[in-house]
């Protein structure tokens, strides 16, 4: 390394997995917006991911990353979301802390 040159700390394998897991869950389980399947638009909720996977690694409960991803959509414009989806969302994200 070069004096004077400052790398960022790269993320260990295990974050960077829990990091994929996150964001496929929001793309996959979440799906607010309804873009699962359309390629283009695969990194619609990568905003999100670091959020999400800090509040999973802190130990944030089903709950709370419920009422995050509520936020969120209202963030996003939507009024009315599934309340159903969204419950599964944060118990699945819920258990990759576990």
């Amino acid at each position: 390394m070069r004096a004077g040159r400052v790398f960022p700390p790269c993320l260990g394998a295990k974050q960077m997995t829990m990091r994929d897991e996150v964001r496929k869950i929001l793309r996959s389980d979440w799906d607010p917006v309804g873009i699962k399947f359309e390629p283009l638009a695969q990194t619609e909720y990568d905003a999100y991911v670091s959020l999400i996977h800090d509040m999973v690694t802190n130990g944030q409960t089903a709950d709370q990353l419920f009422e995050m991803l509520d936020e969120l959509e209202g963030e996003m414009g939507i009024l009315v979301g599934n309340d159903t989806t969204r419950r599964a969302a944060a118990e699945k994200l819920r258990a990759l802390g576990a």
